[in-house]
């Protein structure tokens, strides 16, 4: 019934219903302690905006299986919503570490490094992306912004034009 359970809670979570999600996970949560729906439910908390919610729920979830790297990364983004960047790029830089040919790790720790004000590092985390991912849509995204900052406004263009080819409908990018 666990099981059934999560997977109810983790379609209602995809399908965007997710006042019911989060009751479905919380019911799970009280008939036992299942690491997959502490997960899911620190993830529903960053999306809905309580990323200080979250950060306790990962944090517990990492103590117990210190090799997530899905929890780290969610932990590195609600960090960085409560503005404490540098622990945010703390996990990014074990996630990366942990597992490095993960294109999304790098292209957070280069978006993060980027909100930091820190456009080289940001730069050098974005070609680890897109290194392994050339079609990486926020990798190029971001590396534009931070070809922009550096004054590269050239190679800012070229990597906003191809952020566009491969997100043609992310809004963000225009």
């Amino acid at each position: 019934m666990n099981n059934e359970n999560l997977t109810k809670a983790q379609a209602l979570h995809r399908s965007g219903r997710l006042a019911e999600a989060e009751n479905a996970y919380g019911a799970l949560l009280a008939e036992s302690d299942n690491p997959d729906a502490r997960h899911g439910l620190a993830l529903l908390l960053n999306q809905t905006g309580r990323s200080a919610e979250a950060i306790p729920i990962l944090e517990q979830l990492l103590a117990i299986d210190s090799d997530s790297v899905s929890s780290r990364l969610v932990l590195a983004r609600c960090l960085a919503a409560t503005g404490d960047l540098q622990a945010a790029i703390e996990q990014c830089n074990i996630a990366c570490e942990m597992l490095p040919d993960n294109p999304a790790a790098w292209s957070l720790a280069g978006q993060l490094k980027q909100q930091a004000c820190d456009p080289r590092a940001a730069l050098d985390s974005l070609e680890r992306a897109l290194g392994i991912d050339p079609t990486h849509g926020p990798a190029l995204h971001n590396q534009g912004i931070a070809l922009a900052t550096l004054g590269q406004h050239d190679a800012a263009l070229l990597a906003y034009e191809g952020a566009l080819k491969v997100m043609p409908l992310a809004a963000r990018v225009y």
